[in-house]
């Protein structure tokens, strides 16, 4: 069981550095090799995150049964100091940054570039931000919108998870492709109003992950060349971005979101298989890449973006000021993660805890007048 933790920690990692390199290449206007290769693997990676999520959860509920009110307040406690107090912590800290200087873009870079930090110091776009009200989300810290999808879902994931436990594959196979439906035909609708298209949909992914905790060991097991087989097929789909770039072809988003998470389906699948995956992502880089990836995911776009406006007059090259942030990113990150993201999820821990108590300091008295 904790090397199965441990591998979906690094691959976690593994993906928030995915992350951090889609964004560096996102920067630039023209349609250079670098932003080609890496422009893809950001959406690959934030649906890896999603379905770890819905992994990570569904372990968190294994075996609690019955789930009593008190227990979905304490889960819903951790999940919103988990996620929400560090979210609020940095966007309070990057408007103080913002206050220091007024982006006003820089016309050879990217719209995308350009978008972050225009109007942040408005205060509708600050209080949207700060409520995850679901708009105005590139305004700030842009990766804010897989952040609302998460905490969004938490809220009624406990819902999900007992629903699918009880009722079986079947149901949740119903319920994934009710979510994949109904969420495509609200973003044609609404398109991306408050999230909420994005919301449904993406919780599909979530309802994998519970399929796939619930399952792991009633999938057969792969021999050796079945696991090469499945690993370069999944990765193939995983990465299938690449080929639509070079061959044209434009595939609608939430087709391409449902093919990557065939393709992570099948990565996990092998990983949890495999001794070598399991013992290659157990090495201390990723482990560490693992432990401190909420930060990095959370910070990386509010350091080197402020960067680039401090730097680019001085240094023409915007390659070596991206470059020269990395290091930054990932001090600012473990920094982070020690000052904000752990006394959260302590903080959240501690709370959890107390409210569990609580309920137990009740229940006694009732339970010795009915045996009184």
């Amino acid at each position: 069981m904790s090397k199965r933790i441990y591998f979906l920690d690094s691959l976690r990692g593994i993906a928030a550095v995915t992350v951090v390199a889609t964004h560096l290449a996102g920067t630039f206007k023209e349609e250079t090799l670098m932003k080609e290769i890496f422009e893809p693997l950001g959406r690959s990676a934030v649906i890896l995150f999603f379905l770890l999520s819905g992994i990570a959860l569904s372990l968190a509920l294994k075996n609690k049964s019955p789930f009593t009110w008190q227990d979905y307040a304490a889960f819903l406690v951790k999940r919103i100091c988990r996620i929400y107090l560090p979210f609020l912590v940095i966007i309070l800290l990057t408007e103080c940054l913002y206050f220091g200087f007024t982006p006003t873009g820089i016309p050879s870079l990217s719209a995308w570039f350009n978008t972050v930090g225009s109007g942040a110091l408005q205060w509708k776009v600050f209080l949207e931000n700060v409520f995850m009200v679901g708009n105005y989300v590139d305004r700030i810290d842009p990766v804010i919108w897989s952040l609302i999808i998460e905490l969004r879902i938490s809220i009624v994931f406990p819902l999900f998870y007992y629903l699918v436990e009880r009722k079986g594959v079947k149901w949740g196979v119903g319920l994934i492709g009710l979510s994949f439906g109904f969420g495509t035909a609200l973003l044609f609708v609404i398109d991306q109003q408050f999230l909420i298209g994005q919301t449904i949909f993406h919780l599909g992914f979530f309802i994998i992950g519970i399929l796939m905790t619930l399952h792991w060991e009633a999938i057969r097991a792969f021999t050796r060349n079945q696991k090469v087989l499945v690993m370069l097929a999944s990765m193939a789909l995983y990465f299938h971005g690449f080929a639509l770039i070079i061959t044209g072809i434009h595939l609608p988003q939430v087709f391409s979101d449902v093919v990557i998470g065939t393709g992570c389906v099948g990565i996990l699948l092998v990983c949890y298989q495999s001794k070598k995956a399991q013992d290659f992502l157990a090495r201390p880089v990723y482990l560490f890449l693992g432990k401190i990836s909420f930060s990095v995911y959370l910070v990386h776009c509010v350091v080197f973006i402020p960067w680039i406006y401090l730097l680019h007059q001085m240094i023409s090259s915007v390659v070596v000021i991206e470059l020269l942030s990395l290091p930054l990113i990932f001090i600012v990150a473990y920094l982070s993660y020690l000052l904000f993201e752990k006394p959260a999820q302590q903080f959240g821990r501690k709370l959890g805890k107390q409210i569990s108590q609580f309920h137990l300091q009740l229940s006694e008295p009732n339970k010795e007048r009915t045996n009184g």
